[in-house]
This record gives structure tokens, sequence and C-alpha cells, in this order.
């Protein structure tokens, strides 16, 4: 965040705020909250999911050196981070349950879910300002690159406190 000689960036970046709770589910085209079809592991059959980024680089590497630990690794170890959401690029992650390793995938993940990660509501960037649906690869572009909107929201919350605007500005 850009503080050109204000010397307020710690009052707004620093400051503990209560986080916006999700919004209910609205629209008759199916917008409904970031949270809509999250389950517990419960309700999924006491199954733990485990999601880790898949290491693209790492596999082409175990294919030349023919290791199978290399190999292994390019599923993501738990201290791998995930990438950001790219407008140009959608980067794959591997998916398993921790009672079933072999039984799991690589996949990309949806618009859905990268609308999730956003903070957006689902299918925020489902369809355009006439109504038709925007293509898949225009929906990534959308949302890579783009500030989430938690984060955006708080920054805007602290700009509006230190400028005087109180603590109960929503945007």
């Amino acid at each position: 965040m850009a503080d050109f000689g204000g010397r307020r960036s710690h009052e707004i970046l620093f400051k503990p705020r209560p986080v916006q709770p999700f919004s209910a589910p609205c629209g008759d085209r199916g917008l409904s909250s970031p949270c809509g079809d999250r389950g517990s592991f419960i309700e999924a059959g006491r199954r733990v999911p485990v999601t880790r980024p898949f290491q693209c680089f790492r596999m082409r590497a175990s294919a030349k050196e023919r290791s199978s630990e290399a190999f292994r690794n390019s599923f993501g170890l738990p201290t791998d981070p995930f990438p950001t959401l790219l407008a140009s690029d959608v980067s794959p992650f591997a998916f398993w349950y921790a009672d079933d390793p072999a039984g799991g995938c690589i996949r990309f993940p949806t618009e859905t879910e990268c609308e999730r990660l956003m903070g957006l509501p689902e299918g925020w960037t489902k369809y355009g300002v006439n109504g038709e649906e925007i293509l898949s690869s225009h929906r990534y572009r959308a949302l890579g690159n783009a500030i989430a909107l938690p984060c955006a929201e708080y920054i805007m919350a602290g700009i509006a406190e230190v400028l005087g605007g109180g603590a109960d500005h929503h945007f």
C-alpha cells in the first residue's frame, strides 16, 4: 500500500479489524455465498481431504532422473505454498483422501472454486452484463491477478477509519 508522506499505513494495515461475515445466498441465478456447499469432513463420510499444489517442474525433473521420490514430491509437500491465481495461467493441484492416497488425482480449480478463493459469491463471473454466459477462459482471466475481496474490504475499512470515516463503513 502506498503511503505518500502520510505516515499512516501502519494504522491502516496493522490494526486488528473484524473480517466481514459471508453474505447470505442471493439471486435467482444461483449466486450463493462462498460457503454455500462446503461441508465438514464428518459430512463427507469422515474422510479427510488432502490438497497440495502440483509441481509440474518437479514432475519433469523426476521423469528425466527416473526418480520415484522426486515423482512423489511433485504432488506437493505440506510446506509448499499454493500459487497465486494468475490471469495468464491456472495452476493444477493434487487432491486425495488421507485414507486413500492412491485414489487421488491432479486437477485444475474450477471457476467457482476460484471465485470462492477470492471471497466472491459463486457465479459472480458467470454472466456478462447482457445476461449471456462468459467463457471459462475469460472468467479465469477476470479472477487472476485480482485482489481478494476480504483483503480489499480490510484495507478500505482501515482507510475510512484513519481518515475520519469511522469503523462503521463497509465497502
